[in-house]
């Protein structure tokens, strides 16, 4: 990963050593941390005041021998989350697991809102809100539209609203719904 100024030329500033390939990676409210996720589904915690490695959490096995893959991972001062496919995992500085919630189904990305203290899990049939303290869930939007949602998002801060994509149907309409707090599960279609 290169973390470089933007200009005409590409210019690098530092090179954060990853032993794979990096796939994701997001940034703290706050600016002080960058997590990535490589090929091997590793996690790692970057803090951008030194850009010295903070943590490495490394791939995960399930019961079945088959490693989890990292759908989306998010760190802030409280801690560290990650999507699998079908888990979320909240994890201390130290690389000890403080939560595990199993109960989700094929999770295909995830938003952390850091003031609210929530995440967003979002599956093909409904979208999943986290409590980041426990790690349980609070509340499930299902999905009512023969459309998956497709994990694309826009979060509305002023609104307390996520705006969640939908795959496109038959005749490429595009879709999205708006899901918030006092449970607001609206859609809008453009045909």
């Amino acid at each position: 990963l290169h973390a470089y100024d933007v200009g005409h030329d590409m210019e690098y500033d530092r090179t954060l050593e990853h032993d794979f390939a990096v796939i994701d990676m997001d940034m703290s409210d706050d600016r002080s941390r960058i997590v990535t996720v490589d090929i091997g589904d590793n996690v790692t915690v970057w803090n951008t005041d030194d850009w010295s490695r903070i943590i490495r959490i490394d791939s995960k096995v399930d019961e079945k021998d088959y490693v989890l893959h990292v759908v989306s991972a998010y760190a802030d001062a409280n801690g560290i989350y990650i999507a699998n496919e079908e888990s979320f995992c909240i994890y201390d500085y130290s690389g000890e697991l403080v939560s595990e919630n199993k109960d989700l189904e094929y999770v295909r990305d995830m938003y952390i809102n850091e003031k609210e203290r929530k995440g967003y899990l979002i599956s093909g049939p409904q979208t999943y809100v986290i409590d980041l303290e426990s790690g349980k869930t609070e509340n499930v939007f299902v999905n009512d539209l023969e459309e998956s949602f497709s994990g694309r998002y826009a979060y509305v801060d002023q609104s307390g609203v996520l705006a969640v994509g939908h795959y496109k149907d038959l005749a490429q309409n595009a879709t999205l719904t708006f899901l918030g707090e006092k449970n607001i599960n609206t859609t809008l279609s453009q045909g």
